[in-house]
């Protein structure tokens, strides 16, 4: 199992994906500007309640168990436009690939 992440994890994630692409780009003849950048997250919550109940008696013995569970899943969807801290384009390249 995965271990589960915040949002904000996975912007600072994305974010240093970003940065590592755009130094990359700095001396390659070939680079990409990126416009726009679409970010689909889906996040998923379960709750479980499990118990067990009984009774015994002179000649009856009675015993069950049940389990209840829920799911909750939502899916959040972004659109980040890139900048710089300097306020240009973010330029991309792929990694340490030269253009032939």
């Amino acid at each position: 199992m995965s271990q589960p992440i915040t949002l904000a994890q996975a912007l600072v994630s994305l974010r240093k994906d970003l940065e590592i692409a755009r130094q990359q780009a700095k001396n390659e003849n070939l680079q990409f500007k990126v416009e726009d950048i679409e970010v689909e997250l889906q996040i998923s919550s379960t709750s479980e309640f499990e118990g067990e109940f009984g009774a015994n008696g002179w000649m009856l013995s009675v015993k069950g168990a049940g389990k209840l569970s829920d799911q909750t899943s939502h899916k959040i969807k972004l659109k980040l436009i890139p900048i710089a801290a300097d306020g240009t384009d973010v330029l991309l390249s792929s990694e340490g690939k030269k253009p032939v």
